[in-house]
C-alpha cells in the first residue's frame, strides 16, 4: 500500500495496523522533503535507522522478525533510497525528520530506536525535544 501525504494535509497519513502486511509510505515533511518509509507490524514501535550510504534494506531481516511482536518502522533518511534531498543537511535535520515520521506513523508515543551509530545516539547533538521523544 503506498500512501502520499500532501503539504496541505499537514503531513497526515491514513492509519494502518495489519501485522502481516508491509506498508511502503511516502510523506512530505514540513520543509518539503519527501520521506520514504517501510512499516510492518503492530504494537510498541521500533524505529530502525540505516547507516551511510545504505537504505531501509539493511534492516529487512529485522523487519520480518520484530514485526511479529512490534510495529517496525524503517525510514529512508533524507537523500537515501526513495527519500529526497534538495540541499545539504545536518544530523540535526535527520533527527528532526525521524521525529516527524515518529509523530505521524508510530502507534506508540515513546519508541525504541535502533541505529547505525550516527543519528540518534547523542542527545546533545539533536536537541532536547527530539531527544526526549526518540530516546526517552
Amino acid at each position: 500500500i503506498a500512501l502520499a501525504a500532501s503539504p496541505a494535509a499537514n503531513c497526515g497519513l491514513a492509519s494502518f495496523s495489519a501485522p502481516k502486511l508491509t506498508h511502503q509510505l511516502s510523506m512530505i515533511g514540513p520543509d518539503g522533503a519527501t520521506h520514504s518509509i517501510v512499516a510492518k507490524g503492530s504494537g510498541q514501535t521500533l524505529i530502525f535507522l540505516h547507516g551511510f550510504p545504505l537504505d531501509h534494506r539493511m534492516w529487512l531481516e529485522q523487519l520480518e522478525y520484530f514485526s511479529q511482536r512490534y510495529q517496525v518502522i524503517c525510514p529512508e533518511l533524507r537523500g537515501f533510497g526513495q527519500s529526497s534531498v534538495e540541499e545539504s543537511f545536518s544530523l540535526a535535520q535527520l533527527a528532526d525528520d525521524v521525529e516527524v515520521i515518529r509523530s505521524k506513523v508510530a502507534e506508540s508515543e515513546k519508541v525504541f530506536c535502533v541505529d547505525f551509530r550516527w543519528v540518534a545516539t547523542s542527545p546533545s547533538s539533536i536537541g532536547p525535544a527530539t531527544a526526549g521523544n526518540l530516546l526517552g
